[in-house]
């Protein structure tokens, strides 16, 4: 029986509610602004600190936090670099999405979309009543007389 494969980024993906993107190079990614995380090998992630301007201060901090929680240094450069990690260490993972400021996926609630299914058909019956679905039109004025425009009361 031929059973498809699910990646090591998809399982992580799925599990922290993540975008995988496909980056200009063909590879699976999950993007964020500072950076992308990666699959690395067969069990490992990586993450990539990348910014779009060089920040040393803010690369001096990353490469603190991921050495202090046992990341392992994949490529150490002046401004940006990348670190290898397991998936499966808690304290690793939030690491990770933490330098590189990764945003998840927003989840919506069961009782949520019910409501919101809910409006939807309010919306649908309410315009299959409407005997019309013309926009509103309003007059057109193109000269304002004096008294209208002072804003008294005479008249």
């Amino acid at each position: 029986m031929h059973r498809e494969t699910v990646s090591v980024l998809q399982q992580f993906a799925d599990k922290y509610h993540l975008m995988i993107h496909r980056s200009e190079d063909g590879t699976d990614v999950i993007s964020s602004a500072l950076g992308h995380i990666y699959e690395y090998s067969e069990n490992e992630l990586a993450v990539m600190f990348i910014p779009a301007e060089p920040q040393p201060r803010a690369w001096t901090s990353v490469k603190r936090k991921c050495l202090a929680c046992e990341m392992t240094a994949r490529q150490i450069g002046d401004c940006e670099g990348a670190f290898s990690f397991n998936p499966a260490d808690p304290r690793q993972v939030k690491t990770a999405l933490n330098v590189i400021k990764v945003r998840r996926k927003k989840r919506i609630s069961e009782k949520h979309l019910r409501a919101l299914r809910a409006g939807l058909s309010k919306v649908t019956q309410n315009r299959e009543k409407c005997p019309s679905t013309r926009p509103l039109q309003l007059p057109i004025v193109d000269d304002l007389s004096p008294d209208c425009t002072s804003g008294s009361a005479t008249g």
